[in-house]
């Protein structure tokens, strides 16, 4: 069926088949996690860079961290007590079952991390940027999130049972809570 309209001496048409596909399709190459022994990885001269790496168990007790860029990194189940996470970058980065007891993560950057079922037990997360991030059974008991952001995180009032929220910015709201 063809619809044709003439406006002004222009003529417009309309069919009702399909139109061809006037886009080539684009593949999409799937990033693969650059598999970093971890005493490679903490002997470099600056550890700071390890985007899209694979540390999942990794013993990283203690690390100095501060500033790494560790986007899209896979840390499931790694051990990071007491590490040093100063403004890190783990955006986007898989931190369920991980151990972040007595960390210091103040001014870290979790956009849309994973830390799902993550220990975060006398953590430092002062400042930290938690916008979108998956909390659901976090450990938080004791961790200090003054001034963090959870806009659009999926966290439970449950999960922050016992820690320290001062000015901190909830889905639901800026909270006060157990502030010293």
């Amino acid at each position: 069926m063809m619809l044709t309209l003439v406006v002004a001496g222009v003529v417009i048409g309309c069919s009702s088949e399909p139109a061809a596909p006037t886009t080539t399709p684009v593949p999409v190459v799937p990033v693969v996690p650059q598999i970093v022994p971890v005493s490679q990885f903490l002997t470099q001269a600056n550890p700071n860079n390890c985007i899209d790496c694979y540390l999942a168990d990794a013993d990283l007790i203690g690390a100095n961290l501060s500033e790494a860029d560790l986007t899209r990194a896979i840390l499931f189940g790694a051990i990071l007590v007491n590490a040093n996470l100063r403004r890190a970058k783990l955006i986007h980065s898989d931190l369920r079952k991980a151990n972040l007891q007595d960390s210091d993560l103040r001014g870290a950057y979790l956009i849309f991390a994973n830390l799902r079922k993550t220990d975060l037990r006398g953590a430092n997360l002062q400042n930290a940027v938690l916008r979108g991030a998956d909390l659901y059974g976090v450990r938080s008991n004791g961790a200090d999130l003054t001034g963090a952001d959870l806009v659009g995180a999926s966290v439970r009032s449950e999960d922050l049972e016992g820690a320290i929220l001062c000015n901190t910015i909830l889905p639901w709201a800026i909270e006060n809570r157990n502030c010293p």
